[in-house]
């Protein structure tokens, strides 16, 4: 039969409240309707209590609840359901579907799986949606910490697979003890788990209650105290109006917090129109509870409740309480004693044993004093010796240790000026490409500026702050041979005068990327002078750009042998190690011998915390031999990779290789095969300091032609 819902009057809410303690039900339908009228005085709260045992309920039961619950809500303004425990939130759902289809439901204390799979459908939100099983068991093993097996009592309704699977897992938390699932439990299923073995271990009750031998349900107080009694266990709950009647403790929350949070949560929903989450959990308002008495009856110490515990009843005697204590100190007293009397007893035989051998040695020590007086007059004699060839020793040190400082000067020195020579050669080259740009004759920057007017005199004005921007860029980024032509085909299809000298130009200018309409203004008549005006000025800004990097450089070698001499210290700014490699190639873009090729693979990017103008010196180094190691051409491979936490940057040549000779002290100071004019080779003991000092490490390796020279640091962690 429907219900007929009326759309005027004050809201009336339907509080449906089940399971075995008619206590927590009415604490927390009293605090859920104070809450509730604060803000909504004029409602009407029904409350129903729906007495169930088993999860899921029956038809009948059904039936008979839904029929009454119609009956009572004709002609009302229904807001909200709020169903306290299992069986009520099936009742709740069931209900609202056949006879309010879109009043919400708000479900509380829902405590097995199939309950929480409610927050799936439309309209159901869970509040308090916690499976205490878990803190049950934690709390049993702490204050029985000699169980090895606990008994979890839980009614789970259809989902019991999904049910043992989850108690599969709690297993795997206990490796060494024992828990025995009884789920939808009777009598037959508990005598069976309990009846045999129980008092090895405890009773976690996460069920209402079930029919006893003699027919009647047994529930609440009374079934706590047929579990204690008729198998002899400790019985943990969550509710915790239950103790006084057996229980021992429990993890769960008050009736009264409770029903003052689904209050506003339902408050919420209705008043303010704001849907919460599905689930809400109740940790924050969960609490453990203990009852000393209970706990003493089945020989747990009071010391093993958890801190910050709720304890009722009078707490134990002192000797009950501290006798493990007592007992310990009076063991370590009797043994303290026993200990002192056996010390006694050999001091005396030592004093006895003293008394006899004095004599012996006093006779022992007079011979070994003359043989001692005529030892000291010979060690005496010795002595002096020794002194005047120390003397003698030291003097020959200082000469060796001048002569020594001496040569590490020299060879520091021309070490400093070889380091110096690659910025050097850097701003050569880049001052000689300057000197070429600014000639004033054949086609140089002045006489190709002078010849500009009108349209290509605006166009060099339009794009020069373009092409300085991408000159001054410190990468090296050539354009490749396929962009070049492409560009060449576009400005052939615009009917230009010269393609291949325009493409060209514009391509060292940066501007190889210009759109359809820019292009054709390039493609004009006349048009050729003003990308080869760009053109030189992309150059002027680029050698300019490379004389500023090689001078940071110079001022960076004297640095680096200052840092050398004293004591590294890196310092903590995040690097990314391709453009660290960038910045350090780019020295050498103007300046690669003929037949020279630099490959580099960026397939990882990773970055690491290092001083960025460190690594690029060290890239510098590595870079820098790996040419001078191929004087005739060949390819210089650089990748960078991540291998777990670290970073590898490999440097993979195709030149002369190093010589066995000094292989193995190829990273100490002054090892090179370079002639002494060339350099002494600091910049790979440099190298290794840097990076060591990062926690890292430098790898050296021959190859059938050239070497590989791998460096691995510690790489930030990817998010």
């Amino acid at each position: 039969m429907a219900v007929t819902p009326s759309s005027a009057g004050p809201n009336t809410v339907l509080f449906i409240s089940s399971g075995s303690s008619e206590e927590r039900a009415y604490l927390m339908e009293q605090a859920f309707e104070t809450a509730w009228k604060v803000r909504d005085p004029d409602a009407s709260i029904i409350n129903f209590r729906f007495p169930a045992i088993s999860f899921p309920i029956g038809e009948a039961g059904y039936e008979r609840a839904a029929g009454t619950l119609s009956e009572w809500l004709r002609g009302k303004k229904l807001a909200i359901v709020v169903a306290q425990g299992d069986p009520a939130i099936d009742l709740a759902v069931r209900f609202r579907d056949e006879y309010f289809a879109r009043v919400p439901v708000l479900g509380c204390e829902a405590y097995n799986i199939r309950s929480l799979r409610l927050q799936d459908e439309g309209g159901v939100f869970l509040y308090g949606g916690q499976n205490f099983a878990e803190e049950l068991l934690k709390l049993g093993f702490a204050l029985y910490p000699k169980a090895r097996r606990a008994y979890l009592i839980v009614s789970v309704g259809p989902a019991v697979d999904s049910y043992r699977s989850y108690v599969e897992a709690l297993q795997a938390k206990y490796p060494g003890r024992e828990i025995v699932p009884v789920l939808n439990p009777d009598q037959a299923s508990v005598d069976a788990a309990l009846g045999s073995s129980s008092s090895k271990g405890f009773a976690a009750l996460l069920a209402p209650g079930w029919t006893g031998a003699d027919g009647k349900p047994l529930l609440g107080k009374n079934l706590i105290r047929a579990i204690e009694e008729g198998y002899g266990v400790p019985v943990l709950s969550f509710i915790k109006e239950y103790l006084g009647g057996g229980l021992v403790g429990g993890v769960g929350v008050s009736a009264q917090d409770l029903g003052k949070a689904a209050a506003g949560t339902g408050l919420a929903l209705v008043l303010d129109g704001r849907a919460p989450p599905a689930s809400i959990p109740t940790e924050n308002l969960a609490s453990t509870f203990v009852d000393y008495g209970a706990l003493l009856r089945f020989g747990s110490s009071p010391a093993f409740v958890p801190r910050g515990a709720e304890v009722t009843n009078r707490p134990p005697s002192l000797w009950i309480r501290y006798r493990g204590l007592i007992m310990t100190a009076i063991a370590v007293l009797l043994a303290s004693t026993l200990l002192l009397l056996l010390l006694l007893e050999a001091r005396r035989r030592e004093r006895n044993l003293l008394v006899r051998t004095n004599g012996t040695l006093e006779r022992k020590v007079e011979e070994r004093t003359g043989e001692l007086r005529s030892a000291n007059e010979e060690l005496y004699a010795s002595n002096e010796n020794l002194k005047r060839m120390i003397r003698r020793t030291e003097a020959m040190q200082e000469t060796v240790l001048r002569h020594e400082r001496e040569v590490t000067l020299g060879r520091l020195t021309m070490s400093i000026a070889h380091e110096l020579n690659t910025p050097l050669g850097a701003i050569s080259s880049a001052n000689e490409a300057i000197r070429a740009v600014l000639a004033l004759e054949g086609g140089g920057v002045a006489e190709v500026l002078a010849s500009l007017e009108g349209d290509r005199l605006e166009l060099v004005r339009r794009y020069a702050g373009r092409a300085l921007e991408g000159a001054l860029r410190p990468q090296l980024d050539a354009v490749s041979a396929g962009s070049i032509a492409a560009l060449e085909a576009r400005l052939a299809a615009l009917s230009c005068a010269d393609p291949a000298a325009i493409a060209a130009d514009l391509a060292d200018a940066c501007l190889d990327d210009l759109g359809e309409e820019e292009l054709r203004l390039f493609a004009a008549k006349d048009a050729g002078a003003a990308a080869n005006a760009l053109c030189h000025l992309a150059l002027v800004g680029r050698s300019t750009s490379i004389t500023a990097a090689a001078v940071a450089q110079a001022v960076e070698v004297l640095r680096t042998v200052r840092e050398y001499l004293s004591e590294y210290k890196a310092d903590g700014a995040r690097v990314e190690l391709r453009h660290s490699i960038e910045s350090a190639l780019f020295l050498f873009k103007n300046r690669l011998p003929h037949g020279t090729e630099v490959k580099t693979d960026f397939s990882d990017e990773p970055s690491v915390m290092a001083n960025e103008a460190v690594l690029v010196r060290v890239w510098v180094h590595l870079i820098q031999n790996a040419l001078e190691a191929m004087p005739d051409g060949g390819v210089l491979a650089i990748s960078v990779r991540r291998k777990g936490s670290l970073a590898a940057v490999s440097f993979d040549d195709e030149g002369t290789g190093v010589a066995p000779s000094i292989a193995a002290n190829l990273f100490s100071p002054f090892a090179t095969t370079k002639p002494p004019a060339e350099g002494l080779g600091l910049g790979l003991a440099y190298c290794r300091k840097a990076i060591e000092a990062l926690s890292g490490s430098v790898a050296f390796a021959a190859k059938a032609k050239g070497s590989v020279f791998t460096v691995l640091v510690p790489a930030e962690e990817v998010p």
